[in-house]
């Protein structure tokens, strides 16, 4: 054994002896529940509320985005219909989209 061991202390005597279980003797009244909001129904509405205007600013931001996301598949649907009947090298991108999609598909097309 090294000269750095640790030596567990001898326990108090008597220190865990006789422990019983307690007996009661008294009964507990039984009462039929009332249904209460859980705790995290209420959190939920909490949040909502304070959380509202902060949402209504997002959704209004967000708005132009899916306007613009919406118009774009209807320009790209109105193209794919149009190339059909025309090569899509005379559609004017440009027009069509304001710029974005068409300067991305030019440049896709005629790399400088």
């Amino acid at each position: 054994m090294s000269k750095n061991s640790i030596k567990p202390e001898p326990s108090e005597p008597g220190l865990f002896v006789n422990f019983d279980a307690p007996k009661f003797t008294t009964k507990t009244p039984v009462g039929t529940a009332v249904e209460q909001p859980e705790i995290g129904d209420e959190i939920g509405k909490f949040l909502q509320a304070e959380l509202q205007p902060t949402l209504q600013d997002i959704e209004r931001q967000l708005t132009p985005r899916q306007a613009v996301s919406e118009r774009t598949q209807m320009v790209m649907a109105k193209v794919l219909e149009a190339m059909t009947g025309v090569q899509a090298n005379e559609i004017d991108f440009f027009k069509l989209t304001g710029g974005k999609v068409g300067q991305a598909l030019f440049k896709k097309r005629n790399p400088t």
